[in-house]
């Protein structure tokens, strides 16, 4: 009788953390000056080309709603493609889309009057590599608007956090990591 007694006490203890779990209330977050950012962008020599392509979106997470850019890059170097993620890129980050989206990027925050106009926050993921900068001080890897047509890339290696495989992570990324990019195009390709 004890047995039957503790198991319907943790059935209940785990359901109430559940129902309280999914009633924690959604904040809704304000972004800044995102139709900045929008279009491709990129950073180019004689040995390589890394584009990225932002277009705008909503994260619709448990904890927040907000906008925020959702995007793709590609990178060539020595005339050899490294990688393209620019297709199919969605609309909104959710639960369902997250593992389809390679870049997340807002300036959100719950005072509008904080959100920077000239800078996003940048999530990235290496799909090369198979990490991500979703670790902390995430807000450290950043797009900082320098004009209207210029803005500069910066991803920090001691962020990169590797999802999914084995334990070794690589160092670095597949891409560049600070770089001054020109926007080429204010419209996003289609599919």
């Amino acid at each position: 009788m004890k047995t039957v007694k503790r198991i319907i006490f943790i059935t209940c203890a785990v359901l109430c953390g559940i129902t309280g779990y999914g009633q924690w209330p959604q904040k809704t977050l304000h972004s800044k000056n995102l139709d900045a950012f929008a279009g491709t962008w990129e950073y180019k020599t004689a040995n390589e080309t890394f584009r990225i392509v932002f277009k705008k979106g909503t994260a619709n997470t448990v904890y927040a709603k907000y906008d925020c850019l959702i995007g793709g890059y590609s990178y060539s170097k020595n005339g050899t493609l490294i990688g393209d993620y620019t297709a199919n890129i969605p609309a909104i980050f959710d639960d369902d889309s997250s593992e389809l989206v390679t870049i997340r990027a807002s300036n959100a925050t719950e005072d509008p009057d904080r959100a920077d106009p000239n800078r996003v926050w940048v999530s990235f993921t290496d799909r090369k590599l198979n990490k991500s900068t979703m670790g902390f001080g995430w807000d450290r890897n950043n797009f900082t608007l320098l004009s209207p047509s210029q803005a500069r890339f910066q991803l920090f290696e001691d962020e990169g956090e590797q999802f999914d495989g084995s334990i070794d992570i690589p160092e670095g990324f597949s891409v560049p990591t600070d770089v001054v990019m020109t926007k080429i195009s204010s419209t996003v390709p289609a599919p």
